[in-house]
This record gives C-alpha cells, structure tokens and sequence, in this order.
C-alpha cells in the first residue's frame, strides 16, 4: 500500500511542477512581451527625436545657403520625413512582432505545461493501478 501512496505523491508533484512551469513561463513571456513594447516606444521616441533634429540641420544648412524653404528645399525636408516615419513604421512592426512572439511562447508553454501534467496525471493513473492490481494478485 505504501508503493501506491508513493506513486500518487509522485504523479502529483510531476503534475504539479509542469503546470507551475507552464504559468510561470506564460508570466515570463507576458513581461518580456511587456519589456519589449517599452524598448520599442523608446527606441521610436529616439528616431523621432534623430529626424527632428536631421531637419533642424536641414534647415540651418539651406538658411545658411540662403535658400528660401519653399519649392525643392521643402521638398528636401518633406523626404526626410517620409523616410522617418518610414524608418519608424518598421522599428514599430519589428517591436511588435517581437512583443507578440514572447506572448505566444508563453502561451505555448503553459499548454505544454498542462498537457504535459495531464499526461503525467494519466499515467501515473495507470502506474497506480498496476500497483493496486499486483496488490490484489491480480496482476
């Protein structure tokens, strides 16, 4: 009869433990999704910052050549734009798709987890009533 209490305490942990490393590893991937949607905004508010600052050069350059800012020139400084926000788009998609990513590990983790522990449930099931049969004599 020990042997069964045993086999049950074991199958328990077993599932147990998979089940906890599941969730733990579904939270694991919630922060690090949650970490990278926080580097992505800075690193997007840095980029924004870089094309503010290459216009202001622009600018000055053009001003200090004495170009008036209509026609090419505006024309010039529009383009910078276009290819920083761009620029930003695709820091963005990257970021996002990185974010999503470490969620959807996360996810599958905690379903391995709980089917893992389902498994483990099954068959430690069947280990324990081997162990009851080979009690009886059945076995």
């Amino acid at each position: 009869m020990s042997a069964v209490i045993v086999a049950i305490a074991t199958t328990a942990v077993s599932v147990g433990s998979q089940v906890y490393g599941g969730v733990q590893a579904k939270k694991a991937g919630k922060k690090s999704a949650k970490l990278q949607r926080q580097q992505t905004d800075e690193t997007l508010r840095l980029k924004e910052n870089e094309i503010q600052s290459f216009q202001g050069e622009q600018t000055v350059a053009f001003a200090k050549a004495g170009v008036l800012l209509d026609g090419t020139p505006l024309d010039v400084l529009e383009a910078t734009r276009r290819e920083g926000n761009r620029q930003k788009r695709a820091i963005e998609r990257t970021g996002v798709a990185q974010a999503n990513l470490y969620e959807t590990q996360g996810k599958t983790a905690l379903i391995q987890g709980i089917t893992g522990g389902i498994a483990s449930a099954g068959q430690g099931a069947v280990g324990v009533s081997n162990l009851n049969a080979r009690n009886k004599g059945q076995f």
